[in-house]
């Protein structure tokens, strides 16, 4: 569990004597009367000053005023440190210089850009338009187009607002852009300073190195940042700063050592081997280039016998560059954790839970504004059957945007697109060997397991396709088999327990596999993946009682992770409303943070990481409905279980009312189609969809952007 402590109350005795503590250690610092430690080298180490060894461009166009020819916004070279910088460090070296005001990444790549004028573009959520990636002027895909792939001197990174199908008329001419400014080195990477830390590890009075390695450094970063970017290198796992000055520091392999209360023990600062006060040794104290900045922890008025020698001590290796701002500012109250912001408290609100609900399910029901189910929004339906309402889905217009499938994408369903149409289908009772269509009837199932036979699904197809026979219940005659399918997950599983393709492992991916093996777990293989992925998914929890979708630095919450993270946490018996492990240290929990971000009328969502609001909403319905049998059945639930649709009439979604039906794989045929009037604002974005689908599998965006695009 993951939280962040908050300070005491105004007033309280504990805030005091933190302050008073604060005061005596500025005190002692100010008057020099702290122990001197000598060994302690005299200037600063060889090698801490570095050098810039590669540039690149970065170039930003727009369309400014709509006559569809782009514009030149950005256009400015960067120095970085090569084999260290990437491209998400160029972007956050474009902020930090003042070149843009923000910017996000969805999946590894560009989603949104905010220009110096305060302008912001985001890619649309049916991506009709959206920032495209080219490299040295060509087309870019995989790592190099992506917020991981490291940069290369002397390349171009460019970034062009388009559209699909219909790209912009008029584009920049790379070949003809002007040669680009001079802007500040990449997180200010020319500059560096070193960063010391020493602790007596075994008890026997000496110190021996823990941390030594050289930071590049933007203008103006400070010693916060300093020790922050070691925290976001993985040096240190955290830190905490009481009155601006060091007193706690956990190390990599968890160790925390803290200052003691009477101070007979604390973290020393010097700086360039003299013992250091003032504003120098403080948080934000700004650091000076080749400069040695050192912790030692010792003693008072005994410091440690042997303390280390940096005179002879090992040259500093080179380590991740500080980048963005000041991660702990002044002004904070003393003893309260600086190394990141006090995370929002997002506590459960059931009444708010359960009108979301109603509202969600009126919404993805017959009538409602999205009832025309398509792909993307699979989890709406299968919330739908979970709730007792299967009866409510539209199977017939969900059929007929199926049946025209290949005129509106441009291209056939896969056999993952098939998968997701079979369970929507299956979750309103609709037998899928048996689909009337005009004058044939169609098996759905075979057809699927003919493409799998043919070409053997990825990891986002096979996590849609293995619950149309594990919860679905259909049995498998063709194509690629149930055990093919379940030993296609779990070699799709990395070390650490998460699940995806390549170089990208995610908990939203890592939830969507749970819960299609979870009717395959008496195989003691599958149980053993299923408790690898449990711990990972645990571990990526925030504060806020939000997930993170990857491991990447920037691992703020992620709402769509979120909501697959409780679905599948649910089936493993988690609370992710009230009670147990998945609360955090200030009272969050996964669904107090989805619904912090619905909308005032507790009709849909919006926030940062929500770029389809269809999609979204779908699976949070989900996340809802797997809730509220949890807290019905007050134990796990798997809401991917299907129950049986009543041929009665469903009851109204608004009014709440659900009713309950037993297990089962499937109901009756569906009458033949043919009224193309159900078609929606929801089916058109579904072929925008569709067809961008078809382009990247032809194009690019390698797995994650497909993923993004295609498998939520």
């Amino acid at each position: 569990m993951v939280g962040t402590k908050l300070a005491p109350p105004a007033g309280s005795g504990a805030k005091l004597t933190t302050r008073l503590l604060a005061a005596l250690m500025a005190l002692m610092l100010c008057a020099g009367l702290m122990p001197a430690v000598p060994a302690w080298a005299t200037e600063a180490p060889e090698g801490a000053l570095l050098e810039s060894t590669g540039s690149v461009t970065l170039v930003i166009a727009y369309d400014v005023d709509g006559d569809r020819s782009s514009e030149l916004m950005l256009n400015k070279s960067y120095s970085f440190y090569s084999g260290k910088a990437t491209l998400g460090d160029l972007l956050a070296a474009a902020k930090s210089a003042g070149d843009l005001l923000g910017y996000e990444f969805s999946g590894g790549y560009l989603s949104s850009v905010t220009f110096a004028d305060g302008t912001t573009v985001r890619n649309a959520g049916d991506f009709s338009k959206y920032w495209a990636s080219y490299v040295n002027g060509g087309y870019a895909s995989g790592d190099e187009a992506s917020e991981g792939g490291v940069l290369k001197s002397g390349t171009s990174y460019q970034f062009e607002w388009t559209g699909y199908p219909s790209p912009i008329a008029a584009p920049v001419d790379w070949k003809a852009t002007p040669e680009p400014e001079l802007s500040s080195t990449i997180c200010g990477l020319v500059p560096g300073a070193r960063l010391a830390i020493a602790y007596d590890s075994d008890g026997d009075g000496k110190s021996e190195i823990v941390v030594n390695k050289v930071y590049g450094f933007r203008t103006g970063a400070t010693l916060g940042d300093l020790l922050a970017a070691a925290k976001s290198a993985g040096d240190l796992l955290g830190y905490e700063l009481s009155g601006g000055y060091l007193c706690s520091v956990t190390f990599a392999d968890g160790t925390t050592v803290r200052n003691a209360g009477d101070f007979s023990k604390y973290w020393a600062s010097y700086v360039n081997g003299g013992y250091a006060s003032g504003d120098e040794a403080s948080e934000g104290g700004v650091l000076k280039s080749g400069t040695s900045y050192q912790f030692e922890w010792t003693g008072y008025p005994s410091p440690i016998a042997a303390p280390v020698d940096w005179k002879n001590a090992p040259n500093p290796s080179i380590g991740t560059a500080i980048c963005g701002d000041a991660s702990s500012g002044s002004g904070s109250e003393p003893g309260q954790p600086q190394d990141g912001p006090v995370a929002a408290v997002n506590k459960y609100d059931a009444a708010k839970a359960s009108t979301l609900m109603q509202n969600l399910a009126a919404r993805f029901s017959k009538g409602g504004s999205d009832a025309v189910i398509y792909p993307i929004a699979v989890h709406a339906a299968i919330a739908l059957n979970s709730l007792g309402l299967g009866k409510n889905i539209d199977s017939k217009a969900i059929f007929e945007g199926f049946a025209s499938y290949e005129e509106k994408y441009g291209c056939a369903p896969g056999a993952g697109q098939y998968g997701k149409y079979i369970i929507s289908l299956n979750a309103a009772g609709v037998d899928c060997t048996a689909v009337a269509d005009g004058d044939k009837v169609r098996n759905l199932v075979q057809e699927m397991e003919e493409l799998t036979g043919k070409s053997e699904p990825n990891i986002y197809e096979a996590v849609f396709i293995l619950p149309v026979y594990g919860n679905a219940g259909y049995a498998q005659t063709k194509g690629l088999g149930e055990e093919a399918l379940v030993s296609l997950i779990l070699a799709s599983q990395d070390e650490g327990g998460l699940f995806g393709s390549g170089q990208y492992y995610d908990s939203q991916t890592t939830a969507q596999a749970i819960l299609a093996l979870l009717p395959y777990q008496d195989d003691p293989a599958v149980a053993s993946a299923i408790e690898k992925a449990e711990k990972a998914l645990l571990s990526m929890q925030n504060a806020d009682g939000g997930f993170s979708l990857d491991k990447s630095p920037s691992n703020s919450s992620n709402f769509d992770a979120t909501a697959n993270v409780i679905a599948a946490l649910v089936a493993l018996g988690h609370d992710p409303a009230e009670s147990g492990s998945l609360i955090t240290d200030n009272g969050s929990s996964p669904m107090g943070f989805l619904l912090s971000l619905a909308n005032d009328n507790l009709s849909g969502f919006g926030g940062p990481t929500i770029y389809d609001e269809v999609a979204s909403s779908a699976v949070a319905l989900l996340a809802l409905a797997a809730n509220d049998g949890y807290q019905k059945a007050d134990g796990a639930f798997d809401v991917y279980q299907v129950k049986a649709v009543s041929q009665e009439p469903a009851a109204d979604p608004a009014a709440g009312q659900t009713t309950q039906g037993s297990q089962t794989p499937s109901g009756s045929a569906l009458a033949p189609t043919g009224d193309d009037a159900g078609a929606s604002a929801g089916v058109a974005a579904a072929a925008l969809l569709g067809a961008l689908a078809c382009a990247v599998a032809a194009r690019r965006k390698a797995s994650r952007a497909a993923r993004d695009v295609v498998v939520r």
